[in-house]
C-alpha cells in the first residue's frame, strides 16, 4: 500500500506489477518479485535485520531481535548503544516500508512485530 500510495507502483498493461524509479519502469510478475526488490533497495544494515526477523518467526519482540543480533553479530559492550539504535532504526525502516508491522505494544516500550 505504501508504494501505491506515493506512487511508485501500478498494475501495468501486461496485467504486472510495475515499480517507477525516475524514469525507468521495472515488471514484476509476482507480489514476491516486488517485495524482494523493496527488501533489496534498503540498506545492509536494514536487510540484515529483516533477514534476522524472519528467522524469529510470524511475530517477536524488539527484545527478541535485539538478543538474536547481538549474539550472531557478536556485539560487544562498547558496540551496543550504536546496535541498539542501529536496530531500532531498520525496524522503523521496515515498518514504514510495510514490510513489518507494529502488532501490538506490551507497555513498556517493546512493540511486538508482525511480519
Amino acid at each position: 500500500e505504501n508504494c501505491k500510495r506515493k506512487g511508485l507502483c501500478e498494475r501495468l498493461e501486461n496485467n504486472k506489477i510495475g515499480w517507477r524509479k525516475g524514469t525507468k519502469e521495472i515488471q514484476f510478475s509476482t507480489l514476491d518479485e516486488l517485495l524482494l526488490q523493496r527488501i533489496d533497495d534498503l540498506d545492509d544494515f536494514t536487510r540484515k535485520t529483516i533477514r534476522l526477523a524472519a528467522v524469529l518467526g510470524q511475530s517477536f519482540t524488539f527484545v527478541d531481535i535485539i538478543e538474536i543480533s547481538r549474539h550472531i553479530l557478536s556485539i560487544t559492550e562498547e558496540e551496543e548503544d550504536d546496535h541498539y539504535n542501529n536496530l531500532l532504526n531498520s525496524m522503523n525502516i521496515a515498518i514504514e516500508e510495510g514490510i513489518l508491522d507494529v502488532l501490538e505494544s506490551t507497555g513498556e516500550d517493546v512493540p511486538n512485530i508482525r511480519k
